[in-house]
């Protein structure tokens, strides 16, 4: 089955259209959550469905929160069952396999894991069950440089989550800003999947969006202070 990694700005791009809105979202988001649903890529749809409700449930949007999770069951439903059907491929088999692998490789480590691997990693050049990589990014820089190393990765999201507190509602910016934060969700989540946080295509957004985050943060200080009272 075909997988190109930037099928990522798809998802991204769903978040940030139901964060932004507009009037052409009515076309651009149904076009989106098709082409999504026609990757065939589960990790992508679940990441894209939890970045999503927790967007609207963080901005109080219920109406749309039981609308987004209908059509979440729905793309569940495709990507899962129906769309495979028709596939010359047997992809629920190859689906098979990926989980048996992916599995494998957690009782691996289980199996295998000692204090020195818990406190510094086992070493960049170390197999996971036969393999130099894994598809679970955070499992694969834990076993390799150890939980200091972890710690440095999850830290952009956590930055991102800081300077995303500190944005006043009345922001101009507020919209854009929720797109951006929950996009970094999307990304970190779908990384326990399939490595994107530890690559470019992932990394650079992430980037992108703390530092845009932290812009909108210190204007929405700003004019925070410039208020009278």
């Amino acid at each position: 089955m075909f997988f190109y990694k930037g099928f990522l700005y798809i998802a991204i791009g769903i978040v940030l259209l139901i964060s932004l809105g507009g009037r052409h979202i009515r076309v651009l988001l149904p076009i989106s959550i098709v082409a999504l649903a026609l990757t065939l890529t589960r990790g992508l749809v679940l990441s894209t469905v939890i970045a999503v409700l927790l967007m609207l449930w963080v901005t109080g949007r219920r109406r749309a929160m039981l609308i987004a999770f209908l059509c979440a069951l729905a793309s569940i439903v495709l990507v899962w069952y129906f769309l495979p059907s028709f596939s010359k491929i047997d992809l629920l088999a190859q689906r098979a396999i990926s989980n048996s692998v992916r599995v494998g490789d957690i009782s691996y480590m289980i199996q295998n894991v000692d204090p020195a691997i818990i406190l510094t990693g086992s070493g960049f050049g170390t197999l996971i069950n036969g393999r130099l990589n894994i598809e679970n990014s955070y499992l694969m820089i834990f076993w390799k440089i150890g939980p200091l190393a972890l710690a440095f990765w999850l830290s952009p999201v956590v930055l991102s989550w800081y300077y995303y507190r500190q944005i006043s509602l009345n922001s101009a910016h507020y919209r854009i800003a929720n797109g951006l934060f929950f996009g970094v969700i999307l990304v970190y989540v779908q990384t326990a999947t399939i490595p994107y946080l530890n690559t470019p295509i992932g990394l650079s957004f992430v980037l992108i969006s703390l530092f845009s985050l932290r812009t909108i943060a210190v204007s929405s200080r700003s004019d925070i202070e410039r208020m009278p009272f």
